[in-house]
């Protein structure tokens, strides 16, 4: 069994996808998957606005969004409890409160006109990224079912 990418790694295989694959868009991913000293992830912080801000922004105007901002988390990762794991009242059926937070910073970014989500792996993210980019339906479709994913799992129903 092949060990999973950190998100570190995660990120730049996206980006180095993007530079090869779309070379005229300008993208970047944030810091906050990196390792870093603590002096260096307080610096980090301190050059923030908010936290749990979306790992990755591309920046490109399309289908009325200003941007495609996405969480990326490392492959597999579970967005909420499974199981017999009952709902938190607090949580819905997110995982933890850090990425009830990433939720809600999605949630005040699409207020702001940008299209923002969570993606789960390299597949995911790439597929999101080409569809987007291409200005497809298959793009509107797949967002909508991460968005209905989420209501889902802020109410626990």
């Amino acid at each position: 069994m092949r060990a999973k990418p950190t998100e570190e790694k995660l990120q730049l295989q996206v980006i180095n996808w993007l530079k090869y694959q779309h070379p005229g868009i300008i993208a970047i991913s944030d810091l906050s998957g990196v390792k870093m000293t603590g002096r260096q992830a307080n610096t980090a912080k301190n050059l923030k606005t908010h936290t749990k801000v979306p790992d990755m922004t591309i920046y490109a105007s399309r289908l009325g969004f200003n941007a495609l901002l996405i969480e990326l988390k490392r492959d597999e990762y579970e967005l909420i409890t499974k199981g017999n794991a009952r709902k938190n009242e607090d949580l819905g059926l997110w995982k933890s409160e850090h990425v009830k937070g990433q939720f809600e910073m999605i949630c005040a970014l699409q207020e702001e006109g940008f299209a923002a989500c969570f993606c789960t792996s390299f597949e995911d993210a790439t597929k999101l990224i080409t569809t987007y980019l291409r200005e497809s339906n298959t793009f509107v479709s797949l967002y909508n079912a991460k968005l209905a994913d989420y209501e889902r799992y802020d109410t626990g129903n």
